[in-house]
């Protein structure tokens, strides 16, 4: 069934249309060599907009999203990244309103749909601009630099909490992850790791309440994003930058920990 409007489409096609005039998608020997339908053929050779509107009135919404990943195809790009970077977020912008994008690596993932043309506007502005913005910590960029600047939001969220336990198993010279991990290294009678002097009885209940924590986001983020494939497993924007608050908040604890004689 399909689902995209009149309008979403003539939208996409418009975004499409805004990059036909550069020589190099018409002539590239990649572009002209590859399998595509007819129309795209014309179109290769100067044919306006209104062309691919009509065709994408009568054709099913994957055909559509098809015809968007066949003329963003990175290879027709080579030399020309900035190029495809602006088409590209062009053609986002059109897409974000039917609940879907086109990444970097030319693959249309589903998104949350933008309902107005100010969140269609905010959603190319990548999510390391957000953490930079909020000043989270360095080590988030050090574990999804890549996943941040492409908005992948399930890698994000899988690489930013695995990190974690890398370096917690940096700190600690422990092979393990996991529960197995956190038990051994904030053990509540020989921690290999210490966040405070853990004398009182609020130190000690602090140190107990982070391995929770670490617990937690093992359970709740890392295990269902390594176990469920990427279409099921759905969060937004939103979510994900207060998880990402949640890991810079972690990073800052363990900037402080000390090593104790249990360590390795």
């Amino acid at each position: 069934m399909n689902e995209f409007t009149i309008a979403q489409r003539a939208a996409i096609a418009e975004a499409l249309a805004s990059n036909y005039g550069n020589p190099s998608t018409r002539e590239s020997s990649a572009y002209v060599d590859r399998s595509v339908p007819s129309f795209a053929r014309g179109l290769c050779v100067g044919s306006k907009s209104q062309m691919l509107k009509t065709y994408f009135e009568s054709v099913s919404d994957e055909e559509v999203l098809r015809s968007v990943q066949f003329f963003l195809a990175p290879e027709l790009f080579i030399g020309q990244e900035d190029e495809y970077k602006e088409y590209r977020m062009r053609v986002n912008r059109a897409l974000s309103f039917v609940g879907y994008e086109i990444n970097e690596s030319g693959r249309i993932k589903k998104i949350e749909k933008a309902k107005t043309l100010t969140e269609a506007q905010r959603r190319q502005v990548s999510l390391i601009n957000h953490v930079q913005e909020r000043q989270m910590h360095s080590r988030i960029l050090k574990y999804c630099r890549e996943e941040l600047f492409e908005n992948d939001y399930y890698d994000v969220v899988f690489e930013s909490v695995k990190g974690i336990y890398d370096t917690i198993r940096e700190m600690s010279g422990l092979k393990l992850d996991g529960s197995l991990l956190i038990d051994a290294v904030f053990s509540n009678s020989k921690p290999m790791l210490l966040i405070n002097d853990y004398s009182t009885a609020s130190e000690k209940s602090f140190h107990t309440g982070f391995a929770n924590l670490l617990r937690g986001l093992h359970g709740n983020f890392r295990n269902p994003a390594a176990h469920e494939v990427k279409i099921k497993w759905q969060v937004s924007e939103v979510e994900v930058l207060e998880i990402l608050g949640i890991v810079s908040y972690v990073y800052r604890v363990l900037d402080n920990a000390t090593r104790t004689c249990y360590t390795k």
